[in-house]
């Protein structure tokens, strides 16, 4: 019978789109749900004594590969899915340090032709071990959750181009050294001032172009930009006063952080993180309503461009050495 450890996904960087690669970084995952789509092309002919389709008259259409990957965020290895989403990043090393390194993602244009292979290893009922194969994938969406309680998780929705199945055979796999990031090592600011937030969300979006087909062929081209990228999010609280509801009311812009530390030290008395920049947020609402206990207040925001920040940086301090 199949085990719960027998579940693997990997993931490895593609040097052309399309052209799958063995995975290079496994990740510890929550769920995940990629898979297959096959369209199918079928005839409306009619001709005499036809009530049915034709068993003849149908045909395999578009391929689409699509699904979420979910996880709790870990303290090391997470730069690999931001950087398919914001771009390379800029690596430094903080002085003092050996091992960790600081990755800034979000200075640098999305390369069109990044792209990653899935390989996903499930197991039937029968004990039997298959190995799923997705290549010419991009991280369309990105969605970070904290909640007091929780692990930090994060959900990557996933576009590729294809998939093969094969036997796995006899499975075992290594993973980086790393812990989940918890509620416990998070810091919300907004304006600069810290923000007693109860939970955080946010969305980030690729504004790539999924749905490329030409004639001769079932799968899609490479996706590419074609629409302006979303950055969106919330943050909920008790209401503390008027502060965050005039800047609805005003339309006031301000700067959203969201840091997350690692529970212990990566390197020394270090600790890792991973922090969200956001330096001009306009936020959306809503009023605070409620009545006969704590009125709670939750604060949507839309990440804008202003020309000359990064409208999001996510920055990294883990013991990676390069994404």
């Amino acid at each position: 019978m199949p085990k719960v450890g027998d579940h693997i996904l990997g993931v490895g960087a593609e040097s052309t789109w399309g052209t799958a690669v063995a995975p290079t970084a496994r990740f510890e995952v929550t769920s995940e749900s990629l898979a297959l789509e096959i369209e199918r092309v079928e005839s409306t002919a009619l001709k005499a004594s036809r009530r049915y389709l034709s068993s003849s008259g149908w045909a395999a259409g578009q391929k689409n590969v699509t699904g979420d990957v979910e996880m709790e965020v870990q303290s090391n290895g997470m730069g690999l899915w931001f950087k398919n989403l914001l771009g390379a990043p800029t690596t430094t090393t903080p002085a003092g340090a050996t091992n960790r390194r600081k990755h800034v993602f979000g200075a640098s244009t999305l390369v069109d032709d990044q792209s990653l292979t899935f390989e996903i290893v499930r197991t039937d009922v029968a004990g039997t071990a298959h190995r799923f194969v997705y290549s010419g994938c991009v991280i369309d969406e990105v969605s970070l959750q904290s909640q007091v309680g929780e692990f930090v998780t994060a959900s990557f929705t996933v576009d590729g181009r294809d998939e093969a199945v094969s036997a796995a055979g006899a499975q075992s796999a290594s993973y980086a050294t790393s812990t989940p990031l918890v509620f416990t090592g998070a810091a919300i600011t907004v304006g600069g001032s810290s923000f007693e937030a109860k939970e955080f969300n946010l969305q980030l979006t690729s504004g790539r172009a999924k749905e490329r087909y030409v004639l001769g062929d079932s799968r899609k081209l490479k996706q590419v930009e074609s629409e302006l990228r979303e950055i969106s999010g919330s943050i909920s609280c008790d209401w503390a006063g008027t502060t965050a509801y005039n800047r609805f009311v005003n339309g006031t812009t301000a700067a959203v952080v969201a840091k997350f530390e690692t529970q212990a030290a990566i390197e020394s008395t270090v600790k890792g993180y991973l922090q969200v920049t956001i330096p001009v947020a306009r936020f959306d609402g809503e009023t605070p309503t409620g009545g006969g206990e704590i009125v709670e207040h939750n604060l949507e925001f839309v990440g804008l461009d202003n020309g000359t920040d990064n409208p999001v940086e996510v920055e990294i301090i883990d013991l990676t050495a390069s994404y």
